[in-house]
């Protein structure tokens, strides 16, 4: 038998006004060592609605499963952590065991840490998956199962490795040959070189997007982006300025799509183009340095369903917030009158457009990342070079894609409007409301929170925040966040 749960109490501080509620706040009383906390690794179960967390340090792994409630009904210590696959990549439960998957640095070998609360014990296993000839893209985890996706080299083919009973995998083979020409095969899509131009073999991380998340200019306006929603992944390849590409695959019957979206401006040169996927629609904004053009179209009909134009001269009539450059050396913020600089910015850079619904009403945010100063010119940041990657347990673009953009989306370093549209597209006057993540941000600057130990992750409709405090016990508290 195990110990009785001890130590575990109410909140009796005052709620803070940002966080409609604070669930719960527990000591780490699993802990013996004298190491300091490091990461906190949240899993949840789809089918059941508990949680695990993770707490770990230098020597040692904490685990404290909930119910659905918050309520915590079983723990577990290990000490078994592996010193060649640091980043997390991702999860599965199966049976009750919750299996975490890790990769070495080059992402070519992988291992999986299984915690078995039931069985009280852990164990550490490599995984018989090398890469030679395929390169590793991105992982998806879906109704509890987990997903390793790589593409051949040199081809279109791409190889599903599913993982449904703990380290255990089957491999799906998806040619998609016939939908790609040799130059423009899915790897030469999905790899660019360190300089950011794109065919030179060499793969960066590709960002993976929650549609439910509100997701920051930085990562929407990279030209290649993977989407997740429910049993499908979408990657859309926004290199070509006349069409975006986007190919649809399903994870239960492994059957894909192909569809071209053609862009605004088809026939015109020296243009900025990119687009965003949200529900049933498929957002388009197209800029040169004298116009711009914003486009709504629906996903599987193709047909048009609104756009705004605006010219160089003309005043943007679609937005509700002022032109914003925020971000930078001194975390600056600066006001853009003149949509002429607004058109001269981003089409130096990466343009970008993110969709959020929120409160019945869609919040479209268009602009471009950040230009930041790097010896005697000018440079786009990458997105895979912005934010750190894991050590153990770390926010990678790979594992919690919640606490991976809310850190993109605090911590922006854009030039941006935003505008609100109503269900069909109209623009509507109004002020932008604050969501989950600005609520978020409000109550982190508000408490001082430290970074140390901190999570973030998706239950059900709202976001839950993990925060540790040292001192003067060693507690963890959960706070809930709505939009």
């Amino acid at each position: 038998m195990k110990k009785v749960i001890l130590f575990i109490y109410a909140l009796t501080i005052s709620f803070s006004s940002f966080a409609q509620e604070e669930i719960i706040t527990f000591n780490n009383y699993l802990k013996t060592s004298k190491a300091h906390i490091k990461e906190v690794i949240p899993i949840v179960n789809e089918q059941n609605q508990e949680t695990s967390l993770f707490i770990t340090d230098a020597k040692q792994a904490y685990g404290y499963l909930f119910d659905s409630n918050f309520k915590i009904i079983d723990e577990i210590v290990s000490d078994k952590r592996s010193r060649k696959y640091k980043t997390i990549i991702g999860s599965s439960i199966y049976n009750g065991n919750y299996t975490i998957f890790m990769t070495n640095k080059r992402r070519d070998k992988f291992a999986s840490l299984l915690f078995s609360y039931e069985n009280d014990n852990s164990n550490v296993a490599e995984i018989p998956l090398e890469l030679k000839d395929e390169k590793f893209i991105q992982t998806v985890e879906y109704n509890n199962k987990f997903y390793i996706l790589t593409i051949v080299r040199r081809t279109s083919k791409l190889n599903v490795y599913v993982f449904e009973k703990g380290s255990h995998f089957v491999k799906k083979e998806i040619d998609l040959s016939q939908d790609f020409e040799e130059k423009e095969s899915l790897y030469n899509l999905l790899t660019i070189s360190a300089d950011g131009s794109y065919g030179l073999k060499k793969l960066v991380d590709i960002n993976k997007i929650e549609e439910i998340n509100p997701n920051a200019i930085e990562i929407t306006s990279e030209k290649t982006k993977m989407y997740k929603r429910g049993s499908e992944i979408i990657f859309s390849f926004d290199e070509n300025e006349d069409f975006t590409k986007v190919v649809t695959l399903s994870l239960d019957s492994f059957a894909y799509q192909v569809i071209e979206f053609d862009k605004p401006f088809k026939e015109t040169h020296l243009k900025e183009t990119n687009t965003f996927i949200n529900g049933d629609n498929i957002y388009m904004v197209a800029a040169t340095k004298k116009k711009f053009n914003f486009s709504i179209y629906n996903f599987e009909t193709g047909n048009l369903i609104k756009e705004y134009n605006t010219t160089v001269d003309e005043v943007i009539s679609f937005k509700n917030t002022p032109i914003i450059q925020v971000g930078g050396e001194f975390d600056s913020y600066r006001e853009l009158e003149k949509t002429r600089k607004f058109l001269r910015k981003i089409t130096n850079g990466n343009i970008g457009i993110s969709v959020f619904k929120h409160n019945d009403t869609y919040e479209i945010s268009i602009g471009g990342k950040k230009e930041v100063s790097s010896g005697g010119g000018m440079m786009m940041m990458p997105m895979g070079m912005r934010l750190p990657m894991a050590t153990f347990g770390a926010v990678t673009v790979f594992f919690n894609p919640a606490m991976f953009a809310y850190n993109s989306y605090s911590r922006t370093k854009s030039i941006q409007f935003k505008g609100l549209f109503d269900d069909n597209f109209n623009h509507i006057k109004g002020e932008i409301e604050k969501n989950a993540f600005d609520k978020i941000k409000d109550y982190e600057d508000e408490n001082n929170l430290s970074s140390k130990g901190k999570s973030l992750f998706r239950f059900k409709d709202y976001y839950i925040l993990g925060n540790y405090s040292p001192w003067p016990k060693e507690e963890y508290t959960l706070a809930l966040f709505k939009d």
